[in-house]
C-alpha cells in the first residue's frame, strides 16, 4: 500500500507539472497569442548560439515587445526567427524582426510545431525583415563560451577537409547544421545516426580523458571535483540539449558513485537523470534524450 501510495503521488505530480508547463493561448503577453495576425514587429534578444545553414540562419529571438495594430506591448516566449544569411546576428544581439509570425508549420511527415513546442517555442518567422539595434546584450558567460566554440569550429574548418570537418564539429561541438543531407540519410539508413550527435559515449570519453589528466596531476580524490567541472564546462560549450544534459547527469552519477566508493547502476543513473530533467521541462519526455526518433537537423 505504501509503494501504491508513493506511485500514485508521483503519477498526480508529474500531471501537475505538465499541466503547468503548458502554454496559456488566452495571455495577451504571450508572443504566440499573436500568431497568424499578419503583419508585425517583434524586439527582442538572440538567445542561443545562431543555427546557421547555407542560404538561411535560424534565431531564437527571447521577445520583449510586439507591435501590431497600431500599439506596442510588452510580451514574453521565444520566437523563431529564419533570417537572411547574411548579414550575420550572433548571440546578444538585440534584434527587431518585422514579418509575418505564425504557427509552425508541417513539413512533409515531420511536424515542425510538435518538434518546436517540445523546446518552448510557439511562433515562427520565416521571411522576416531585420534590423540590428544593440549588440553584446546576453550574458557576457555565454558569450565567452560560444567565442570559444566558434574558434574550435573554425581551426576543425581550417585543419580538415568536407565532409570530415562537418562530421567532426557535430561529433565534438554538437554542430549538426553543416553535416550533408546526403550524408545524414545514409548515418540513418544504417541505424548510426547516433554517432552524429553528443550523447553518453562521448561524455563518457571526455570524463575519463578528465579524469585520467587531473588524476595524475592532483591525485585520484582532488580530481573528481575538477571532473565534474570539465564535464560541465564542455557541457556549456556544445549546449545544455536534452540528450547532452541527460548524459552529462549520468556521467556526473557514475563519477559520483566511484568517488564514494559505491556500485554505479546504469539504470538507477538513467532514472535519476530522467526524473531531474522531466521535472525541469516535462516535454523533454518526446525529445531525442529519451526517444530513438532523432529530429532531423536542417528541419
Amino acid at each position: 500500500m505504501r509503494l501504491s501510495g508513493i506511485c500514485a503521488l508521483a503519477l498526480l505530480a508529474g500531471a501537475l507539472r505538465y499541466e503547468a508547463a503548458l502554454p496559456s493561448w488566452t495571455d495577451q503577453a504571450f508572443v504566440a497569442h499573436y500568431n497568424d495576425d499578419g503583419w508585425l514587429s517583434v524586439e527582442g534578444v538572440v538567445q542561443a548560439y545562431p543555427d546557421v545553414r547555407d542560404t538561411w540562419t535560424n534565431l531564437r529571438l527571447n521577445a520583449e515587445l510586439i507591435a501590431t495594430s497600431g500599439q506596442t506591448l510588452p510580451v514574453h516566449g521565444i520566437v523563431l526567427v529564419r533570417a537572411p544569411r547574411l548579414p550575420e546576428y550572433g548571440y546578444g544581439d538585440r534584434l527587431r524582426v518585422s514579418g509575418v509570425m505564425e504557427t509552425p508549420p508541417q513539413i512533409e511527415s515531420f511536424s515542425y510545431e510538435e518538434y518546436l513546442a517540445r523546446q518552448g517555442i510557439y511562433s515562427f518567422i520565416g521571411r522576416p525583415r531585420v534590423e540590428l539595434l544593440a549588440e553584446s546584450q546576453g550574458s557576457p558567460f555565454k558569450a565567452t563560451f560560444f567565442a570559444v566554440k566558434d574558434r574550435a569550429r573554425a581551426t576543425i574548418a581550417r585543419l580538415m577537409s568536407e565532409p570530415e570537418a562537418s562530421l567532426l564539429q557535430g561529433i565534438a561541438l554538437g554542430v549538426k547544421a553543416s553535416i550533408p543531407r546526403n550524408l545524414y540519410d545514409l548515418f540513418n539508413a544504417t541505424g548510426t545516426s547516433h554517432v552524429l550527435v553528443i550523447s553518453g559515449a562521448n561524455l563518457t570519453l571526455i570524463a575519463a580523458l578528465f579524469s585520467r589528466s587531473f588524476g595524475r596531476l592532483l591525485g585520484k580524490r582532488r580530481a573528481f571535483w575538477f571532473t565534474l567541472g570539465g564535464v560541465g564546462l564542455y557541457v556549456l560549450l556544445v549546449g545544455a540539449e536534452p540528450a547532452v544534459a541527460r548524459a552529462a547527469l549520468m556521467a556526473g552519477l557514475y563519477l559520483t558513485a566511484l568517488y564514494l566508493g559505491r556500485h554505479a547502476t546504469a539504470y538507477v543513473s538513467l532514472c535519476a537523470s530522467g526524473l531531474l530533467l522531466t521535472a525541469i521541462n516535462p516535454f523533454e519526455l518526446w525529445t531525442s534524450a529519451f526517444s530513438s526518433a532523432l529530429p532531423r537537423p536542417w528541419a
